[in-house]
């Protein structure tokens, strides 16, 4: 036996809708069950293309197997996606989903179904759009190994579902609706990846377009719309917000300019001392981080910032202790550019880290400390 138990990703918001979602199933199962509600039940069940079975069918379970399998997959995946839509568009968005899975199975096959595995395979599809590396945590047991804990890419695991839709549908002879866990499945991916083309949607990991295009960093230099949103609510006392640093510059110790002929006259000679001085040969960069919004777990801490001081070029990140460091964009954090700064999580109250990025004298750094226990930047200052 193998079942999904996690899809392990950072999540912003708790996906209630979702939690609703599986209490009210579980509901109507019990609801229907019953002879007393039986003429209910039936005018639920998918068929002929009836308006109230297109949508109730999402609802029904044959058994407590069904329900619980179906659940279970609905809290691994839909979690994930309600915590992108929203608690209000999510449900909506499950519900069309479930719709869009129906018809297709009455469609292709037309026979009699119930059960919300057309919906949840929709909601596979835009996972596996909008998250495709990120892993599933997978709990298995059988009896002659015992059991135990593995995690698979979401790109692998929902290609093996769907293979054995394939397989299954091919195969017919069982109970269960393959066309429309695959027409969920394609209605899903289809969503996913016209709501992210038209820019409703925006991610920090990897996605399926990424992957495609071959632009794998992509990803991971997007800041997702609701983390912004939320991280306008924080108070955040003493986040990294500006770094009033302005450094003097004595002209007399910069470098001579070479002397250039006038190109009127081309014999007179103009001395290095009347040239105009040139302010962005003297300027040096000052970066201005804020933090958006810092997401830890057990193993790393994720701070999302963004940078409203000077670009900044050959940007990296480094601390003491074993800690492993992470920050892009790394070539060029431009100025009002968002991105996010990885690093391991510690067993220290304190964690001391260092941006590092060039300028006229040489590199620069930006020191950083993070508090653990209050999950907070507490300041920020350059050091030179």
């Amino acid at each position: 036996m193998i079942f999904p138990v996690k899809l392990e990703i950072e999540a912003h918001r708790v996906p209630v809708s979702n939690y609703l979602l599986i209490l009210i199933t579980i509901f109507f199962f019990f609801f229907t069950i019953s002879d007393t509600n039986a003429e209910l039940f039936e005018n639920m069940v998918l068929k002929d293309f009836n308006p109230v079975g297109l949508l109730g069918n999402i609802f029904l379970h044959a058994d407590i197997f069904h329900l619980i399998g179906n659940m279970l997959f609905l809290f691994v995946f839909g979690s994930a996606v309600c915590v992108v839509f929203g608690n209000i568009i999510y449900p909506l968005a499950y519900l069309l989903l479930g719709v869009l899975a129906s018809v297709i199975h009455l469609l292709v096959d037309g026979n009699p179904a119930i059960g919300a595995s057309g919906a949840i395979s929709g909601l596979m599809g835009l996972v596996l759009v909008w998250f495709p590396k990120e892993k599933i945590k997978f709990l298995y047991f059988f009896l002659a190994f015992g059991g135990g804990v593995f995690r698979l890419s979401v790109i692998y695991a929902v290609l093996f579902y769907f293979v054995m839709d394939i397989i299954g549908a091919i195969g017919g002879g069982t109970n269960v609706a393959h066309f429309a866990h695959i027409g969920g499945l394609f209605a899903g991916m289809l969503t996913g990846l016209a709501l992210q083309k038209l820019n409703v949607v925006y991610f920090v990991e990897i996605t399926l377009i990424d992957i495609v295009s071959g632009n794998k960093k992509a990803g991971e230099n997007r800041i997702v719309n609701d983390i912004l949103d939320e991280a306008n609510d924080l108070k955040l006392d003493n986040e990294i917000s500006g770094m009033n640093f302005t450094p003097e510059y004595d002209v007399a110790n910069q470098p001579v300019l070479n002397e250039f002929i006038d190109p009127v006259f081309q014999s007179e000679i103009v001395e290095p001392e009347t040239q105009p001085v040139l302010q962005e040969t003297l300027q040096e960069a000052i970066p201005k981080f804020r933090a958006l919004r810092i997401i830890k777990n057990e193993n790393e801490v994720k701070c999302f910032i963004v940078n409203e001081g000077d670009t900044i070029k050959n940007v990296s990140a480094e601390s003491v202790d074993g800690i492993k460091c992470e920050i892009l964009p790394a070539k060029e954090f431009k100025s009002n550019d968002s991105g996010v700064l990885k690093f391991t999580n510690s067993s220290s109250s304190r964690i001391k880290i260092f941006i590092n990025y060039d300028n006229l004298n040489g590199t620069d750094q930006t020191e950083l400390i993070y508090d653990s226990d209050l999950n907070k930047v507490l300041f920020a200052e350059v050091v030179t």
